[in-house]
């Protein structure tokens, strides 16, 4: 563990985890807390896609919205960190 640091007039808060760049680091460095918060947002939003596709929605729009709303942020990591993961 590491010593805390400290600045004037106080300390640095030490916090199990952080958000940054979109990656969910954690204090064991395992990659299984940031999957699951990956596939519970793309769980809300891939739920989307089935009352678009029942109200009617082309295929094509769809792929619009699949590509726009669901993509980008499901292959940030694996961009941003490809030997990791």
């Amino acid at each position: 563990m590491l010593p805390l640091l400290h600045l004037s007039p106080g300390h640095v808060e030490r916090v199990n985890s952080v958000k940054l760049l979109g990656i969910n680091l954690y204090l064991d460095f395992l990659w299984k807390s940031h999957v699951a918060a990956i596939m519970s947002k793309a769980t809300q939003r891939i739920y989307f896609l089935k009352p678009l596709r029942c109200a009617g929605v082309p295929q094509a729009q769809l792929l619009y919205f699949y590509t726009g709303v669901i993509g980008p942020f499901a292959f940030l990591g694996p961009c941003l960190f490809p030997k990791v993961m």
